[in-house]
């Protein structure tokens, strides 16, 4: 039966047991240690052991690579690729958006499987390959709309470097004044 208070076995502070980690294992239903003592070993032992888990980290890493799986998780990985499509668009909305919640990476996933083809050259784009991420008002010009998912499209990689920081419509322009010269 759980309890309404508990001694921490580190601090021996009586505190309320939603100052403890839930532990379905322990007869009180919460771990030994409330949340601080935990926080606080934790943070410490990282610190301790941080060249050794940065070392477990990078053989992890290295024996995924080449297997076709992604080095941070289990799924195939993208062509060419280390990582699998969703961290791929972590990095890429990393990148170009400054963040990476789940929800932003599911938006880009389905803007990408929406319309899998550059809006200015008609392309097939590829993750991985030739998809850039492109914000449709350019950050330099409008920096106030860098997180703005509804202002970024996938473009092919040739498209978005001869965009450069033009905004869209600046680009279209640019590219019919092209045109009637040749």
């Amino acid at each position: 039966m759980i309890t309404e208070t508990k001694i921490c076995s580190s601090c021996k502070i009586e505190l309320p047991i939603t100052s403890y980690w839930k532990d379905r294992s322990k007869p009180s239903g919460v771990r030994a240690y409330c949340k601080e003592c935990s926080n606080t070993s934790s943070k410490a032992w990282q610190r301790q052991n941080n060249t050794r888990m940065t070392a477990l980290n990078l053989q992890f890493r290295a024996s995924r690579r080449g297997s076709g799986k992604c080095v941070v998780c289990k799924e195939d990985a993208l062509k060419n690729r280390n990582v699998c499509k969703k961290h791929y668009v972590v990095d890429i909305a990393k990148a170009s958006l400054g963040r990476a919640d789940l929800q932003t990476v599911q938006i880009l996933i389905e803007k990408f499987e929406l319309n899998p083809f550059c809006i200015y050259t008609g392309e097939k784009l590829t993750l991985g390959i030739n998809a850039h991420l492109d914000h449709i008002l350019s950050r330099k010009n409008h920096p106030e709309l860098k997180e703005d998912l509804d202002n970024v499209e996938w473009i092919s990689e040739k498209a978005n470097l001869a965009k450069n920081s033009m905004d869209k419509e600046e680009f279209i322009e640019f590219c019919k004044l092209i045109y009637s010269r040749f």
